[in-house]
């Protein structure tokens, strides 16, 4: 999920991750002024999140990393990058991390050492660029960025190719009718933009299924409110968020699920800490979810995505959940969990079945000692019939 947000300041972002459905505040090791505004999992597994310092000029950019077993995050020094630099967005392709800033004009550095040094890849751009985003393909891993050219004031959808240089693959046409998009994400169900139109005030939601050859509007089931974000989950499902202030607190935040099949969006309801602040951004990472809000919080919640059936009746999902160690791992994964796995997964970040193996038994050691380095998917499937994914790393 990719947006970029103006920078406030006064405010701090709460991380919170979902444990035994309660959230716990994992903020240790952030300095006291910040504003996160993304997060991102690397090609190695380690959770990263970026923003800035404080609102202040220079606004200095931040990066962190998430240290699992300590609970606490480290500050990345950020060699290279400009000193009035507030990060919008944060994201890991091909082994290296990218980031964006959503001041003019907008710039994008890329990293091969988790952050340690950066260096400019703008080429292809032209001309100067503002409110740039980026997305990688789940699939390909391949990095795109939707932003706004100062030569026309016009929208394009731009992929990074090999050599480092930017190709315009998507221009003119529905583009050319957002005023300012709010969220930008390249899924397994295509190419997504959240924005508003030309008049400013109508809030569209646009979608590509041939790489932005073309584009629909899938707006059947939205509300015309402010679309914040766009996520997809590691189950392949495309939620839309809806600003918390256009929704009345006892409902909680507001989510919208994109159906393929029928080209429209059935509502939900995430039960966050705080029902009144904006979701800035989410991630499953390592069996929980994180999630920053635009306030520091200190209540505890539920935090179960729910469908709304009709208004009387929610049905809650809670997917299985199982352990994986060590992770990374050379030789072996202990996979172990409170339900009956009844058989695994293991698939490349391409999608192909590297390994498949049934599963007897709670607590099962699968031989990984034949495996090719490298980042894959380890899917679970229960006796119930649901499946639950986890990254994992073969060294």
């Amino acid at each position: 999920m990719n947006r970029s947000l103006t920078l406030i300041a006064a405010f701090a972002f709460s991380f919170i991750g979902i444990a035994q459905n309660t959230w716990t505040i994992t903020e240790n090791g952030l300095p006291a002024q910040h504003y996160i505004s993304s997060f991102a999992e690397s090609s190695g597994g380690d959770l990263f999140s970026a923003g800035a310092t404080d609102g202040n000029n220079p606004r200095t950019p931040l990066i962190a990393r998430f240290n699992a077993s300590q609970q606490s995050w480290s500050v990345v020094q950020t060699s290279g990058l400009p000193t009035d630099f507030p990060i919008s967005d944060i994201v890991s392709s091909h082994s290296k991390l990218y980031v964006v800033s959503y001041l003019f004009p907008s710039m994008i550095f890329e990293s091969s050492d988790n952050g340690a040094t950066w260096a400019s890849v703008m080429n292809g751009f032209g001309n100067n660029i503002r409110r740039a985003m980026l997305s990688v393909d789940p699939v390909s891993g391949d990095l795109f960025c939707l932003a706004r050219s100062e030569s026309d004031y016009e929208y394009r959808v731009y992929k990074l190719n090999a050599s480092n240089q930017w190709n315009v693959i998507s221009s003119g046409g529905i583009l050319d009718d957002i005023h300012l998009a709010k969220a930008f994400d390249v899924n397994s169900k295509g190419i997504f933009i959240s924005c508003t139109s030309q008049n400013g005030i109508t809030f569209k939601v646009y979608r590509s299924t041939d790489a932005g050859q073309t584009w629909n509007e899938p707006t059947t089931g939205l509300p015309s409110n402010y679309l914040t974000a766009i996520y997809e989950n590691q189950f392949g499902a495309v939620y839309v968020s809806v600003q918390s202030y256009y929704v009345p607190k006892s409902q909680g935040n507001i989510l919208f699920e994109f159906d393929g099949g029928t080209n429209q969006w059935n509502q939900m309801v995430f039960n966050v800490p705080d029902t009144t602040l904006e979701v800035v951004d989410f991630i499953q990472f390592n069996g929980s979810t994180f999630i920053a809000q635009d306030s520091t919080y200190s209540d505890s919640g539920s935090t179960d995505i729910s469908q709304t059936i009709n208004p009387l009746k929610v049905e809650q999902f809670a997917p299985p959940t199982f352990r994986t160690s060590p992770n990374p791992a050379s030789d072996f994964i202990h996979i172990s969990s409170e339900q009956v796995p009844v058989g695994l997964t293991l698939l490349d970040l391409t999608g192909r079945t590297v390994l498949k193996e049934e599963l007897h038994g709670q607590d099962q050691r699968i031989a990984v000692d034949a495996i090719t380095p490298g980042v894959y998917l380890l899917r679970v499937e229960f006796d119930s019939g649901v499946e639950n994914t986890q990254r994992v790393v073969v060294r």
